[in-house]
């Protein structure tokens, strides 16, 4: 069991050699695709609701810390 992890070890080790030795290319988006998107549920990273006794929560990433907003429907 321990050859395959060093096994493992050195393919992660020299995937990681070539990808820095031969990045991949960049993608470009076309122009006037993709720029405007409006967030219907406000800002935040890392969405996610929770729904308990009726009420739902809606949870996210705020600065530091973490915001919760609540309501009675989506």
């Amino acid at each position: 069991m321990r050859f395959f992890s060093l096994i493992a070890a050195a393919v992660v080790f020299f995937t990681g050699l070539l990808n820095a030795a031969i990045p991949a290319p960049l993608r470009s988006m076309p122009e006037g695709e993709g720029t405007d998107i409006a967030m219907p549920l406000g800002g935040g990273c890392d969405p996610w609701f929770y729904e308990h006794n009726g009420v739902y929560y809606y949870c996210y990433s705020y600065g530091d810390g973490v915001g919760v907003k609540s309501s009675d429907s989506l």
